[in-house]
């Protein structure tokens, strides 16, 4: 059991982030396209 939870930990990129950080940033990247989306899109008028 203790071997499945450092999995977490070890480095999965050549950068060195692991699959909790990446995670961690494609949530965050994800959030503010949509935020970027609902901004441009839906409060401009002048795109509709």
């Amino acid at each position: 059991m203790l071997f499945a939870s450092a999995m977490w930990l070890i480095p999965i990129t050549a950068d060195g982030y692991n699959i909790i950080e990446m995670t961690k940033h494609i949530v965050q990247s994800t959030a503010a396209h949509f935020d970027w989306v609902w901004q441009y899109f839906t409060l401009n008028p002048l795109v509709w």
